[in-house]
């Protein structure tokens, strides 16, 4: 009867538990699609075309986009953004979204447990 009772508690604790990711998902995405959007619009108003957005973006070969750069080239473009939005999608200020993906060092838990951190390519791909 206990073990039944605990099975049944569990099960509320893991559908709680993903309705909450679910949520914290939900609400990264529309951030995603909203920033996206504002690039684009940005690039697509001047005649440029979205895959070359990133190049454009960075101004340079680096490879290495960061956030101060997309911000620059949303003021620069006359795209108001909310500062935390940026900091949402590309937390640390001194990282940089790279081309080429992540730079394969194993997320903290608390990391795994988070939405995806992407990349301005992986913004971009919707």
């Amino acid at each position: 009867l206990q073990m039944m009772r605990l099975n049944k508690a569990l099960g509320g604790v893991v559908h709680v538990r993903q309705w909450a990711c679910g949520r914290a998902f939900a609400a990264y995405e529309a951030i995603r699609m909203e920033v996206a959007a504002k690039l684009r619009v940005c690039i697509e108003a001047k005649g440029g075309k979205a895959e070359s957005l990133f190049d454009v973006i960075s101004g340079d070969d680096s490879g290495e986009l960061t956030k101060e750069e997309i911000r620059s080239y949303l003021q620069e473009h006359m795209c108001e953004i909310d500062p935390a939005k940026l900091d949402m999608l590309f937390p640390d200020a001194g990282t940089s979204a790279s081309s080429n993906g992540a730079a394969g060092q194993k997320p903290s838990e608390e990391a795994a447990a988070a939405p995806p951190r992407t990349g301005l390519a992986a913004l971009l791909s919707t």
